[in-house]
């Protein structure tokens, strides 16, 4: 499957090749900078299927178990949407 990475930089997602939306999410971890936005993954219909959000310090992760730290702030724990997605041709 296609997954769309958003890094909030402002420019063009990138594309990734992966067999779920765990994947894609290790992938995104790799490539992510001090843009202050949330780093959000969409599957290739543009459904959103994951979301890390930005904090400026730990006070709003709370206990969550793998922030990363960048720079001055950190990305909390991925969100996944509580819903099961069918796609119909």
């Amino acid at each position: 499957m296609k997954f769309f990475i958003d890094y909030g930089t402002g420019g063009e997602p990138q594309c990734c090749e992966a067999n779920d939306p765990g994947d894609a999410m290790v992938v995104a971890d790799e490539g992510v900078t001090l843009t202050h936005e949330p780093i959000v993954i969409r599957n290739e219909n543009g459904r959103f299927v994951g979301r890390r959000d930005w904090h400026e310090n730990l006070d709003g992760i709370r206990n969550q178990s793998s922030p990363i730290q960048i720079g001055e702030g950190y990305y909390g724990d991925w969100r996944m949407p509580m819903y099961v997605q069918v796609d119909m041709d």
